[in-house]
């Protein structure tokens, strides 16, 4: 089948160029498969649509704006301010933390729905009210779907955990009053606005509504925390509005509009919430440090101050001249400036490693400050003994309660910007939900379904041409090599198939009409004189694959064609298993044919019979045990001898060639040997299968005969052309059953 397929997509394309008359002709020959395969897509993507529930979507803009430091009074160092990471806020936005929050704030994982029909889901929603009772009214069990006018609301729901994400059904009984469908079987039976519990299974439920007609459905479902959270994460999506500008973009779909604006505003508002607990961390760790540090510092103030007083008295001493005073002035400044950034150290080194520019410049003024310190500490040493340790005690002092009241300043500072803190995310546009679902798209999705539909009809046509064993066209026979002697059309008024015993047999010529088919036995009829002119004995056989191909019916039409030009003719029944060429002219099976004959029970003018004008016929005769043998006995030799002095044409119709071997011994004693072929029936392998056969006994045929052209059929694949194809040969594998039929009448 290789070189058929071969073939045919020659045909199609032709010299590296596709033949779009051709191609267009096979999807034309399929236009019905194609027609209904795009029926089918459209209407499956009309039922897909209709049986999806509508999505709705809401969305928020928010923008991640610069962070900068938050302890106060460094607001204005640049080397402070963070760019937002966009990539880490979107993470934490679809994160545990926010979702979870927002499943507990909204009890997200309580689901309170009326049943949806199982199928065409979205069909009460489309149609009116009107409609939508009268169809509820035709639909039978349709009573407890919901056709537009239900809906559930229930405020409480507590289950025992083996009963999460179970369902539980929940059917109206009255205006009042509802019955829950338990999972162990059990009905409860509660009212609107009041609580139902069950000892036994541990439930509690609270319904506030229940809208629709008596006998409507709804279910109610407890989910598990985690997928609660899952749920809501599937419908988020978080992109990036642009490059690189901070702006976040907040996708929320559900299948209530109103439901998915809701959550995508506690969406937004945990989110802010978070972020603005999240910034205030480094003030909150900064006042406990700076609350831990006051009362110390101000216990270190008090001992300095005690120990000065003490010395002076003990001492006798006076204040410092004016150079002294100056020195601890300016010791006493640097020492300030230095607690200072040690305090600010405490704060970064939480933040990052030593080796960050912000770190490396806070150490580098630690550096410059105790080298300062330093310098004037050497000043001091150059004082009197008794100056140097009132200076050193007056230093103390004054650094104590320096330090003192910094830490007091800062603890002020920090809570006043704990109690201001607002993080660094701002709510540009507030989550808003549109009325118009987003999905499915319904002129979109049946676009793509009947268009899909259309591509693989075409394709399939395509296929079917392509790997169809059988051929369509006459240009498929031409691989073959075979010469064409005649082609006969579809006979209307007549059987296609081999009639059964006792059924009446009407013969072409007895038909009224017909005439195409009637020219094209005589075109035959001339193709065989010209080609029998010089042949000796001047006969003819006919053959072909299989049973059914109209081999019988070709072989006494072309018999009779060649009888009303005037000459002689014998027709010849050589199918002594299952052959009927006298129930065709009405002769009695019980007269004597080819099989008495053959076997020397008769002589030759007994079985001859006359049928028509210048034609006999020599029937099967009773159905001999071996046929095959009687053949290949010298009497048939002989036969052929007689038939062709007696008579001007000798037609022999043999079996199919495939199914045994009667024809090939048949094709020994005569010039001309015939195949025939069905068209929209037999296999090219088949022919191809015929052909090497007879090739390999030396008996090459002479010529094809098509029967059964649908000339529709074949338009349908390419038309009648011709084109360039090679020949390699036709693989075929299959058998015929052809047993005798004795009872044949």
């Amino acid at each position: 089948m290789a070189e058929t397929n071969l073939g045919r997509a020659r045909m199609v394309v032709d010299d590296d160029e596709i033949n779009l008359g051709a191609l267009f002709g096979v999807l034309f020959g399929r236009k019905f498969l194609i027609l209904a395969l795009t029926t089918l897509g459209m209407f499956l993507s009309a039922f897909g649509t209709l049986s999806s529930r509508n999505i709705y979507s809401a969305d928020a803009l928010v923008q991640l704006e610069e962070k900068t430091s938050s302890i106060p009074g460094l607001e204005a160092m640049d080397v402070f301010a963070e760019a937002p990471r966009t990539a880490a806020e979107i993470e934490i936005i679809t994160s545990r933390l926010v979702i979870g929050s927002v499943v507990d704030t909204l009890d997200l994982s309580l689901v309170a729905e009326p049943l949806a029909p199982p199928v065409l889901r979205r069909l009460p929603e489309l149609l009116p009210p009107v409609l939508s009772r009268a169809l509820e009214e035709v639909v039978p069990f349709s009573g407890g779907f919901n056709w537009g006018d239900a809906a559930i609301s229930a405020s409480r729901l507590e289950v025992p955990s083996e009963m999460l994400n179970e369902e539980l059904f929940v059917r109206k009984l009255t205006p009042t009053n509802f019955e829950v469908s338990l999972p162990d079987g059990r009905t409860l039976e509660g009212t609107l606005g009041m609580i139902l519990r069950d000892e036994t299974s541990g439930l509690v439920l609270k319904v506030d509504q229940l809208s629709g007609r008596i006998g409507r459905m709804f279910v109610l479902k407890r989910l598990r925390r985690m997928d609660a959270i899952n749920a809501v994460k599937n419908g988020l999506t978080v992109s990036e509005r642009g490059r690189n500008t901070s702006i976040l973009s907040i996708v929320y779909q559900d299948v209530s509009p109103e439901r998915a604006q809701r959550i995508l505003r506690e969406v937004t508002s945990a989110y802010l919430g978070q972020n603005i607990s999240r910034n205030s961390a480094d003030i909150e760790q900064s006042l406990l440090f700076v609350e831990e540090q006051l009362p110390q510092a101000k216990v270190r103030a008090d001992e300095a101050k005690e120990a000065l007083n003490e010395y002076l008295r003990s001492q006798n001493a006076v204040d410092l001249e004016r150079e002294s005073e100056a020195l601890l002035t300016r010791l006493t400044e640097l020492e300030g400036e230095l607690s200072q950034v040690l305090l600010e150290e405490e704060r970064v080194s939480r933040r990052y490693l030593p080796d960050h520019p912000i770190y490396q410049d806070l150490l580098l003024n630690q550096g410059q400050l105790e080298q300062q310190i330093a310098e004037l500490e050497e000043g001091i040493e150059a004082l009197p003994e008794t100056q140097k340790q009132v200076f050193n005690l007056r230093q103390s002092v004054e650094i104590s309660q320096e330090i003192y009241r910094q830490f007091l300043n800062r603890s002020q500072e920090l809570g006043v910007a704990k109690a201001s803190s607002i993080g660094n995310v701002r709510v540009v546009d507030e989550a808003v939900a549109s009325s118009i679902p987003v999905a499915p798209r319904t002129s979109r999705v049946l676009a793509l379904g009947t268009l899909l539909g259309f591509m693989i009809g075409c394709a399939s046509a395509l296929a079917l041409f392509f790997f169809r064993k059988t051929f369509d066209t006459l240009s498929d026979l031409e691989p073959l090599g075979l010469s064409l002697y005649g082609v006969i059309g579809q006979i209307s008024g007549l059987p296609t198939q081999r009639p059964k015993r006792g059924d009446a047999i009407t013969r072409l010529s007895q038909t009224d009409g017909n005439e195409a088919p009637k020219e094209a036995f005589k075109s035959i009829r001339t193709s065989l004189h010209f080609s029998l002119a010089d042949k000796s004995p001047k006969a003819l056989a006919l053959t072909s694959a299989q049973p059914g191909d109209g081999k019988s019916f070709v072989s006494h039409n072309i018999a009779e064609a060649v009888g009303a030009s005037g000459q002689r003719t014998v027709l010849i029944d050589t199918d002594m298993r299952r052959g009927y060429l006298h129930r065709t002219f009405g002769v009695s099976h019980t007269l004597p044919g080819l099989s008495e004959y053959l076997a020397g029970d008769i002589e030759l003018e007994q079985a001859f019979q006359h049928v028509g004008e210048n034609l006999v016929l020599i029937p099967r005769g009773k159905v001999p045990p071996n046929p095959s043998e009687l053949l290949m006995s010298h009497r048939f030799a002989e036969l052929v001898k007689l038939l062709d002095e007696l008579f001007d044409v000798s037609v022999y119709d043999t079996p199919p060639v495939l199914a045994v071997t009667d024809p090939l011994i048949v094709f020994r004693h005569v010039p001309i040997r015939l195949a025939l072929a069905r068209h929209g029936k037999t296999e090219l392998g088949a022919i191809g299968a015929v052909k090497s056969i007879c090739d390999k006994e030396d008996l090459p045929l002479d010529g094809l005969i098509v029967n059964g052209f649908d000339a529709k059929r074949a338009k349908g694949y390419g038309g009648y052309g011709y084109g360039g194809y090679g020949y390699g040969g036709y693989g075929y594998t299959g058998a015929y059953s052809y047993g005798s039929n004795k009872d044949e009448r």
